[in-house]
């Protein structure tokens, strides 16, 4: 197959009760947590040429953008909410990964993304 494994923890509360559970994703390409160095299919922007420094948050999972929480410029600390995404009918909150500042915006609320589609660049 040539796929990872990797082997996630989970805690799941049902009404009150704490479950934790492990769960075995099965990636068919090398993970990228939802972060990648660079963004290939973005239009050429003077802000980020050349910058190493620079990361572009990914949607995880395909689905539709419900709330976008920063703006461009904006600080932003590790774990800080970015945007929330509605895939399956579920809310799945997107953090940052890391401190900086929100050098741009790619995506629009309400606009459907897939799978690795950049969201926003984090400087």
């Amino acid at each position: 197959m040539g796929g990872s494994e990797t082997v996630r923890r989970f805690r799941i509360r049902v009404d009150g009760q704490v479950f934790e559970v492990e769960a075995e994703e099965i990636l068919e390409q090398a993970p990228n947590d939802a972060v990648e160095r660079d963004a290939p299919s973005l239009p050429a922007n003077p802000a980020i040429e050349g910058r190493d420094d620079v990361l572009t948050v990914v949607a995880p999972l395909p689905g539709t953008v419900l709330e976008i929480r920063v703006s461009q410029g904006q600080p932003v600390v590790t774990g800080q909410l970015l945007v929330i995404l509605e895939a399956m009918k579920m809310e799945n909150e997107i953090t940052s990964p890391r401190a900086g500042h929100i050098v741009q915006v790619v995506v629009d609320k309400g606009q459907a993304v897939a799978f690795g589609d950049p969201l926003l660049i984090v400087g």
